[in-house]
């Protein structure tokens, strides 16, 4: 889904569509690492 929507937005943008799906990709897997590491940080000071 993070695919598609770079993808569209790098179409609008005029830049390579391939490109920017994969970057907002990538930020969208990037952001779900994080956020499950911050949970578990959380989880263990509580």
């Amino acid at each position: 889904m993070a695919f598609t929507l770079g993808s569209y937005v790098g179409k609008i943008s005029r830049e390579n569509p391939y490109k920017t799906g994969l970057k907002y990709a990538l930020l969208a897997v990037l952001g779900a690492i994080i956020s499950h590491y911050i949970a578990d940080c959380i989880q263990l000071l509580i």
